[in-house]
């Protein structure tokens, strides 16, 4: 029997961070070439899926380690997603997909999935949180249990929203946490996403 959410995060309010969210933290543009750019903003945003900015720490003075959990995830280079392909995503979220660019720094990778015409369409990331408790903050501010929908695939819980600007979705298992975001509005997208990978992560 799947464990019921709880609601943590909603009572220690922003200090939670977010893994992923229609309006996430700064990020860097980027068109698919392989190439970041920088502008005179710190955030841009392809589609509705903003990726964390570059490290502007310089060579003498490394910014000090994040933990997984408090990273965002950044498009590297093209590559394989090792829990789902192109065409599986295509067919979970009704576009087609035709390329996938892995943040390898992830284990296993972030994997994001970008239509024809570049556009940045999907992203699914799989993060350690440390401790159970951290990842029921991360899920439950990501999905708040009173104005989303509840998600449960195969003992991972979690919620799940849909709306024009896009659909997400976070659920939890012991210290791991999965989320899925889409530019698609319905969050059946993301679900079948989540029902896809989910038996493949072990």
């Amino acid at each position: 029997m799947p464990k019921p959410r709880r609601t943590l995060a909603r009572l220690l309010g922003a200090a939670a961070p977010l893994v992923l969210t229609a309006a996430l933290v700064a990020g860097c543009s980027y068109d698919g070439s392989g190439d970041s750019s920088q502008g005179g903003s710190d955030s841009a945003e392809m589609g509705v899926i903003t990726t964390a900015a570059p490290d502007s720490a310089s060579a003498a003075e490394p910014a000090p380690a994040a933990s997984e959990a408090d990273r965002q995830p950044v498009p590297g280079d093209v590559g394989e997603c090792p829990y789902l392909s192109p065409e599986e995503a295509s067919d979970a979220v009704g576009e087609k997909l035709t390329e996938s660019r892995l943040d390898s720094s992830f284990d296993p990778p972030a994997c994001f999935y970008y239509a024809e015409d570049g556009r940045l369409s999907l992203l699914v990331s799989l993060q350690d949180a440390g401790t159970p408790q951290h990842a029921v903050e991360l899920v439950d501010g990501l999905v708040p249990p009173d104005s989303t929908e509840r998600s449960d695939v195969e003992g991972w819980t979690g919620g799940r929203s849909g709306a024009q600007m896009g659909a997400s979705l976070a659920l939890y298992k012991d210290t791991k946490v999965l989320t899925v975001q889409s530019i698609q509005a319905p969050s059946e997208a993301v679900q079948a996403v989540a029902e896809l990978v989910v038996p493949r992560l072990g």
